[in-house]
């Protein structure tokens, strides 16, 4: 039997930072332009970011003038640099449960300094939506923010796709107020401006 051969995959300047921010690039057509990602420099540093208006993926590159465009929007204004504090840090690990809510299912996240309850809203079309868990929605564990000393809510796939951008084990929050931009970042930096990869995520009411 003829060993199967190994596919090394070479990625052209630029190209793996644009497939990271993939998942933040807009797909509504009336926002033309957040359809694609971009390239510029913030905090002296070249990024190449994507963004919906409701979350940004921000990673470092070399090659992000290959992507700078003049219709591109202000994304240095959206992250949080020194506003936001270190509250706490999620593991990837603990995230398992998360992962497993279907896609089509609208789960939201509510965090307060001492309780974190998951929303769950099963959508069915012309009937009436399902609430698996009832209004109240179900306690989870999905991360520790000691530090945290106000109430916010997030879409879960917004926070899931901010920690698998990040890639690390163990992933740093930093937020400062309720409806202020959240950051998430690599424990290994001890601000933000410090960071490499950065994801900012909008909160929401819930």
């Amino acid at each position: 039997m003829t060993a199967a051969r190994k596919v090394e995959l070479v990625w052209a300047p630029g190209e793996l930072g644009a497939s990271l921010v993939a998942p933040a690039v807009s797909t509504d057509g009336t926002r033309e332009y957040l359809n694609k990602p971009w390239g510029q420099v913030m905090n002296g540093r070249g990024y190449i970011v994507g963004c919906d208006g409701h979350r940004l993926l921000a990673a470092p590159s070399a090659a992000w003038h290959e992507y700078k465009r003049d219709n591109a929007p202000p994304a240095e204004q959206v992250v949080p640099w020194d506003d936001a504090r270190l509250l706490g840090e999620i593991n990837f690990q603990q995230l398992d449960d998360a992962r497993a809510f279907p896609a089509k299912w609208e789960v939201k996240v509510s965090v307060q300094p001492k309780t974190m309850l998951a929303h769950v809203r099963v959508p069915r079309g012309k009937k009436a939506d399902l609430r698996p868990f009832g209004f109240e929605g179900v306690a989870v564990n999905w991360f520790k923010l000691d530090a945290l000393t106000f109430t916010f809510g997030m879409n879960l796939p917004y926070l899931l796709d901010a920690v698998d951008f990040v890639g690390t084990s163990i992933v740093q929050v930093w937020g400062s107020e309720e409806l202020a931009p959240f950051a998430f970042a690599s424990p290994k930096a001890k601000t933000l401006r410090e960071a490499d990869r950065i994801a900012v995520v909008m909160p929401m009411r819930i």
